[in-house]
């Protein structure tokens, strides 16, 4: 009954559209089996003072006299996004568009995160995939950038004038230390690396990629018009 009133007390305080993990939850009341606590939400649940998201996450609705207000999109990249990707990047369309290198709008919203969740959720038609809490914001445009080249022969109507300007101001963020990092944790495909080796080339950006290729081996990488021609 203690434990009930305390989790309760703390959701109350908690502000309007408040995002709420299981796990954190958890470590807040230690003393409370996990079980136990979600318990108490799930009865928060029917008392419509929180709303089940999905496994493991909860959230506190905004309320207004038109009834309860959804979780937004904005609401879910902001909290496991965070300011400058200070958790995790966007990518997909969303990541596409951020450059414009598409004018295609997103079916479904891809983000990385290491806000502590499972290795993988769902929150409507966005998917969270968990990063280790190693990531650093500092990782996060070669991170963008290697997304991009992973994806770039399935990304529609790509503009290739602007593909050509972000990889201007891609090439010079990127840092292969941050780029070992991620190559860590998330394994790209060889021709993806041998990519990403090409487009820093053709801009005469040092780097020892190679090491990470085959060097007998003919990679099936895009062809590019206008990048060989860079200076």
């Amino acid at each position: 009954m203690i434990a009930n009133k305390e989790v309760l007390s703390y959701i109350n305080i908690l502000p309007e559209k408040k995002i709420i993990l299981v796990e954190k939850i958890s470590q807040k009341f230690s003393s409370v089996s996990t079980a136990n606590i979600l318990k108490i939400l799930e009865r928060a649940c029917l008392n419509k003072k929180i709303v089940r998201i999905s496994k493991g996450m909860y959230y506190k609705p905004r309320k207004t006299r038109f009834g309860v207000l959804p979780i937004s999109e904005s609401e879910i990249v902001d909290f496991f996004v965070g300011v400058n990707n200070q958790y995790g990047i966007q990518s997909g369309y969303y990541l596409f568009n951020k450059y414009n290198l598409t004018t295609q709008v997103a079916k479904k919203h891809i983000i990385y995160s290491n806000v502590s969740i499972r290795d993988k959720g769902k929150i409507n038609n966005t998917v969270i995939i968990k990063l280790p809490l190693q990531y650093h914001l500092s990782m996060a445009e070669t991170f963008e950038f290697i997304e991009i080249l992973d994806q770039y022969q399935h990304i529609e109507d790509l503009n290739s004038q602007s593909f050509l300007q972000y990889c201007e101001y891609a090439v010079k963020k990127f840092n292969e230390r941050q780029f070992y990092k991620i190559c860590q944790f998330k394994k790209y495909k060889k021709k993806t690396v041998a990519f990403l080796k090409t487009i820093l080339d053709s801009y005469h950006v040092p780097n020892d990629l190679g090491r990470y290729l085959n060097s007998t081996s003919r990679y099936n990488i895009p062809v590019v018009e206008g990048i060989n021609e860079t200076t």
